[in-house]
């Protein structure tokens, strides 16, 4: 299972499409994926063991895949969202710290993955310095540079 540490519009319309089935099954059985080869997957899981259900956390994560998925003029189905209603006051924006190195080799793995499959697709953020993480991850300190090619 990959659930990616950046923000879903780096992702590219495979990527997203990817994503969002992805994060469709930690909400079915979410013990199954603690613990997995991921570390978006191993942040998300494992903050939720600590405190918060994880069938709200993993709804969090999907709401901004349905976000980005809406702006791109995309037909998600909303329903998918939440296996279970979300708290009324609860706001998951950066809720899970994530180091830099996290994130930076999350970034470089897609872009190695884009290189084959959507060479020039991360162009259209050229002129961001920072990789924006996913909205519920924290990078304390701030967000690392984009690394080099």
């Amino acid at each position: 299972m990959r659930l990616w540490l950046i923000h879903p519009k780096y992702l590219d319309t495979k990527g997203l499409g990817g994503q969002w089935l992805e994060s469709l099954w930690p909400a079915r059985n979410p013990r199954k994926y603690v613990d997995t080869k991921f570390p978006g997957a191993n942040y998300l899981l494992n903050k939720a063991t600590e405190d918060t259900n994880l069938r709200i956390i993993v709804g969090c994560y999907r709401e901004e895949i349905y976000k980005e998925a809406v702006k791109r003029g995309f037909n998600y189905n909303q329903d998918l969202i939440y296996t279970e209603p979300k708290p009324e006051q609860f706001d998951y924006n950066n809720i899970i710290d994530i180091p830099h190195q996290a994130i930076t080799e999350d970034y470089k793995d897609l872009a190695g993955r884009l290189d084959d499959r959507a060479p020039g697709w991360l162009d259209q953020w050229s002129d961001e310095k920072e990789i924006q993480p996913h909205p519920i991850f924290n990078v304390p300190g701030g967000n690392p540079w984009k690394p080099d090619k």
